[in-house]
């Protein structure tokens, strides 16, 4: 009888025993530090550690509510544990966290509405109480642990799979206002400002600048289903597109990158901007419009990309209007700059125009000369040519600032030549950009164009290209957010530099009609002289009959001042 109580009560301790040692290790191995001893679970531990979740233990995302789930991800670590022991564990362990584990804290996102990440706009409600795009998903279809270092945070892959795979761009659920506010501020990108407000005055279309920023169709290739499955009933379930997603995002968390191919989107890299989507199969169709566009591969010129491209403007941006030839090409004219930048770019587009043209015809004309002195096989008329066909084939109105470059070198490449060879080079002197502004995006040509200041007759080339007179000598600078508003005139106008500098026979260029009687008003009256109100003051008389010159009359007082005024003075030397 003894004996047989010692056995029960032996039997006890070690029941108590065991349930006592299960509870401990059941309370040791919840523990976060305890998921770290194992090297293949450190980079998730580190990440965990450095994540806004690094309060929560593991257990509390992993083990779903419930004592079955309790039981049952603990009989999971339990394999896991031996497998590890037995050095028969893989190096990519695998887990699912259920919707329940993530909304026992952030039930509350159902019901926020939409918030801002990233600035974009982003509501949890619609993507987890509806379909989208026929699928259910879960919180991990978003969040997760694709990129090392990053403890569930959002994985942007996948949104770009849902929104852009087999869509057209800005259409459907790849419209760019379902995430994306217009903004209401000035962005400046490469010396250029553009407000985005434009976008809604002249019904512009985010493609026309943004098209390259969706880059990849996002296909399933059978081979990735190998990695995972090897029975032919599962793989002959391929084109079951509807099964396939319910078993592998709505059952199970796979990523979607695992079997989908990248879809990217983010800002566009700059050479793609200038490959129009026919690129895809002709290669080479448009390598001159593109180089010219990019403003590369030029012979002995700096590279000089078009101020549309640093914007971020791709081929499309222009190129929307339908072809006059029928065929499926898109046309691009004057009619592109407007859509933009106003009716007032007609002007500018067609300044370009003629300007380009009026240089082509003077370089092919000193070419072409040339060609009857100087081996075409010369190494600088080789050079000239690829310039000359390069804005010939490219459309120079591509960019308009690298044409000029590549015209106006190809001249003095033929002059080289023309050296080497002991000729006499061409008259045409070449009339390089001065200096770099941002003024030369747009009013390039603008030294061939019939322009009036001031009622007068005006030459930028004098100015600008032999004077090397900056812009902003003369004129004030755009306003970001009026960049279509006109330049306007300094208040200190021509005088700033043609007071202190012009002879007093130039005067007349400008004060034409200054011989004429002048009526004196009462803010012309000079107080020490005290003339009348309305006495008549005849220049003609004092510069033809007197013989004197404007400057005998008039000047700057300071050197600080540009204003030519009356010196007083001088009127007293012969009038009381």
């Amino acid at each position: 009888m003894i004996k047989i109580r010692s056995v029960s009560f032996i039997l006890i301790l070690l029941i108590a025993f065991g349930f006592l040692f299960i509870v401990f290790t059941m309370q040791m191995t919840s523990t976060p530090r305890f998921c770290g001893t194992c090297h293949i679970m450190e980079p998730y531990y580190r990440s965990w550690q450095t994540s806004s979740h690094r309060a929560v233990a593991c257990v509390e995302c992993h083990i779903p509510p419930g004592i079955t789930s309790e039981f049952q991800k603990k009989y999971e670590a339990l394999s896991m544990l031996v497998k590890y022991v037995t050095a028969t564990y893989g190096t990519n362990p695998w887990t699912e966290i259920e919707d329940e584990s993530c909304l026992k804290c952030h039930e509350r996102r159902l019901l926020v509405g939409t918030e801002l990440f990233q600035n974009v706009l982003f509501d949890h409600r619609v993507h987890l109480t509806e379909m989208k795009r026929g699928k259910k998903l879960r919180c991990t279809s978003c969040h997760s642990q694709i990129v090392q270092g990053s403890h569930i945070a959002v994985t942007e892959s996948t949104c770009f799979i849902c929104h852009f795979k087999d869509q057209k761009f800005n259409e459907a659920s790849a419209r760019c206002t379902l995430c994306h506010e217009i903004p209401d501020k000035v962005m400046t990108r490469s010396n250029l400002a553009f407000n985005h407000a434009e976008v809604k005055k002249y019904a512009m279309k985010c493609e026309w600048c943004h098209a390259s920023v969706i880059r990849g169709d996002g296909i399933v290739l059978k081979e990735r289903c190998y990695t995972c499955h090897n029975d032919p009933v599962r793989l002959n379930e391929f084109n079951n597109i509807e099964r396939l997603h319910q078993a592998h995002v709505t059952e199970h968390k796979v990523e979607c990158n695992q079997c989908h191919l990248e879809i990217i989107h983010k800002s566009d890299e700059r050479l793609e901007l200038a490959a129009p989507p026919c690129a895809k199969c002709h290669f080479e169709s448009h390598s001159y419009q593109r180089d010219l566009y990019v403003g590369i591969a030029g012979k002995e010129v700096h590279p000089r990309p078009s101020i549309m491209y640093h914007a971020g403007v791709g081929c499309e941006g222009c190129h929307f209007l339908p072809s006059k030839k029928g065929a499926a090409v898109a046309n691009a004219n004057e009619i592109s700059c407007m859509a933009c930048h106003g009716a007032s770019f007609r002007k500018i587009y067609f300044t370009w125009k003629n300007y380009l043209q009026d240089l082509m015809a003077q370089t092919e004309k000193v070419y072409t000369a040339a060609l009857s002195k100087v081996n075409r096989n010369n190494e600088y008329m080789q050079e000239a040519d690829a310039n000359l066909k390069m804005v010939k084939q490219g459309i120079g109105i591509h960019n308009v600032e690298y044409s000029s470059d590549l015209l106006n070198e190809t001249i003095e490449l033929v002059n080289k030549a023309l050296e080497q060879e002991g000729k006499q080079k061409s008259p045409l002197n070449p009339e390089k950009i001065p200096y770099d502004v941002p003024c030369w995006g747009c009013h390039l040509g603008i030294q061939k164009a019939k322009v009036t200041a001031l009622g007068n007759d005006f030459s930028h080339k004098i100015h600008v290209f032999s004077n090397k007179t900056v812009c902003f000598e003369c004129h004030n600078q755009h306003e970001p957010d009026k960049f279509k508003m006109p330049v306007t005139f300094k208040k200190e106008g021509c005088a700033s530099c043609h007071h202190k500098t012009e002879k007093p026979d130039k005067c007349k260029r400008c004060h034409a009609g200054i011989k004429s009687p002048i009526m004196l008003g009462k803010d012309g009256i000079p107080a020490v002289l005290k003339f009348k109100a309305g006495t008549e003051f005849n220049h003609s008389m004092h510069i033809d009959d007197l013989g004197l010159n404007c400057f005998d009359c008039h000047g700057i007082k300071t050197a600080d001042d540009a204003k030519m005024q009356l010196l007083v003075q001088k009127c007293k030397d012969c009038h009381e």
